[in-house]
């Protein structure tokens, strides 16, 4: 008799106390469970990514210190010898290139160089041939260099690239073409798009007279 007047009050006892349990262990954990990624990163957190970089066109900068004025400079006794040609926009400008070397125990020095507004016709030195360029408005370049060494035993050509650029990226230079190579004087036309002014500068190690013309 008494163990059966003891069992239901045993049986609530544990009732009670599994009740208890459960509301403990609610308590501590959330329903959802712990985060096993860690603190989420907001969309303006996040590293930028290339594309979101300003481009050159959308920047606005201007080209500082451009003149309408013949620029020269340079030694005009040489024996430099063109190498390379590169043509690229840059922020506010487009950029044109020559770069240079002297010859085999020559000393390098900036071949003498003059830039100038010029206007068509255009012909090449010597053939007399006609060249045509793109653009309503250019600026010829003249360099005391060549693209081939005469001064050994043997022709050497120095520089085998392009003789007619048509860049696609540039904003304001359309075309930049070669117009003679004579006699260690060297004719190149530059033609744009619009007539802006442009800065002539030089450079060292390696030798290179670099044009930049305005976009504005």
């Amino acid at each position: 008799m008494r163990r059966s007047r003891l069992m239901p009050a045993c049986l609530a006892a544990l009732a009670a106390l599994a009740a208890l349990a459960a509301g403990c262990i609610s308590e501590k954990v959330p329903s959802g469970g712990p985060s096993a990624s860690g603190p989420s990163v907001s969309a303006s957190e996040a590293s930028p990514t290339e594309s979101s970089a300003p481009s050159p066109s959308a920047t606005g900068s201007t080209l500082a210190g451009p003149a309408c004025e013949p620029k020269s400079g340079g030694e005009r006794a040489n024996r430099m010898y063109l190498v390379a040609v590169r043509i690229a926009p840059r922020d506010g400008y487009d950029r044109i290139v020559w770069e240079f070397a002297p010859a085999a125990g020559a000393a390098a020095v900036v071949p003498g160089y003059v830039f100038e507004f010029a206007a068509p016709p255009f012909t090449h030195d010597p053939s007399g041939k006609p060249v045509e360029v793109q653009g309503t408005s250019f600026v010829k370049a003249r360099f005391d260099s060549s693209r081939v060494d005469l001064s050994g035993s043997t022709a050497r050509e120095t520089y085998s690239g392009s003789l007619d650029f048509k860049p696609s990226t540039t904003r304001v230079v359309a075309e930049v073409r070669e117009a003679g190579d004579f006699e260690h004087v060297m004719n190149w036309i530059a033609g744009s798009r619009k007539r802006t002014c442009y800065k002539v500068t030089t450079l060292t190690s390696p030798v290179r007279v670099v044009l930049d013309v305005s976009w504005e």
